[in-house]
């Protein structure tokens, strides 16, 4: 008996181990997908030459946290840029008590990993 738990045991631990690293390589997928949809809907400032895509091209993805069973990525603006992120996304006042317009760039990037990341995940997994 104790041979077949040791063997078991030993089987369910490399499914594990496989599992862990499908889903650490969908998520690497998944989260380049997305910055290139952050990428693609973020605002370029047409008047100035001297800020001509600066922002855009400050957009950066990195691994903020990887364990043996996790991974977490985050996508940021690099630089000084990181303080035009939530201004851009949501907008902001103005001096003359107007609002600017929102360029919802992140949003698309969030909205891909939301609808992509688990059907991914369950296709590479074997599943439907």
């Amino acid at each position: 008996m104790t041979a077949l738990d040791k063997t078991l045991n030993q089987i369910l631990r490399e499914y594990a181990d496989e599992v862990t690293e499908d889903t650490k390589e969908v998520i690497d997928v998944v989260t380049k997908e997305a910055l290139k949809q952050v990428k693609k809907h973020a605002p370029v400032d047409e008047r100035s030459t001297s800020r001509k895509g600066k922002y855009k091209r400050s957009l950066r993805s990195k691994t903020v946290y990887e364990s043996l069973t996790e991974k977490k990525n985050i996508i940021y603006a690099s630089g000084d840029e990181y303080r035009l992120t939530h201004l851009l996304e949501k907008g902001h006042a103005k001096k003359n008590g107007r609002r600017t317009r929102a360029f919802p760039h992140f949003y698309y990037g969030d909205n891909l990993v939301k609808d992509e990341l688990l059907k991914r995940i369950r296709k590479k997994l074997g599943g439907k």
